[in-house]
């Protein structure tokens, strides 16, 4: 299960890394090609630039010291938006996904209902992974990073 929390906060951090070094190469002028693309997620297996294995270690600690609290801050954004999406649903159908999904949609259920089943299931989705993701992130966040020495 570590192994897994850990390969889920790498590839997030990965991915606003590489949205923020876009963004620098797109602020300094830098040739296109030293861009990473941006439809490609930054993994170390994707790599293809090396942008992640050619960081510094101290670049490494400092991208997850402040990398972390900035993603950190965005994922408890989309899990509270979650949240008052499923709170919604709950209101309007008295019952939990759960429930619904136990007793199946009733014969008659409108194109509506189906719709919003459908969309409901999205965002309870989406609130497992952006808690288990922010969980992840403050458990990085309360470990102490020790400091990185030169060698």
């Amino acid at each position: 299960m570590q192994e897994v929390r850990g390969s889920v906060v790498c590839h997030a951090l990965a991915r606003r890394a590489q949205s923020v070094y876009n963004n620098w190469c797109r602020k300094t002028d830098m040739a296109r090609m030293s861009r990473v693309d941006d439809m490609a997620i930054l993994t170390p297996q994707t790599d293809r630039t090396g942008f992640l294995a050619n960081l510094a270690p101290q670049v490494q600690q400092q991208l997850v010291e402040f990398g972390a609290p900035l993603l950190l801050t965005e994922t408890e954004s989309r899990l509270a938006l979650a949240e008052r999406k499923i709170a919604a649903f709950e209101r309007k159908y008295g019952m939990a996904l759960m429930q619904l999904s136990q007793d199946g949609l009733p014969d008659n259920a409108s194109l509506d209902m189906h719709e919003d089943y459908i969309e409901w299931a999205g965002w309870q989705r989406t609130r497992e992974e952006a808690h288990q993701l922010a969980a992840s992130l403050k458990l990085l966040l309360e470990k102490s990073v020790a400091p990185v020495t030169g060698g």
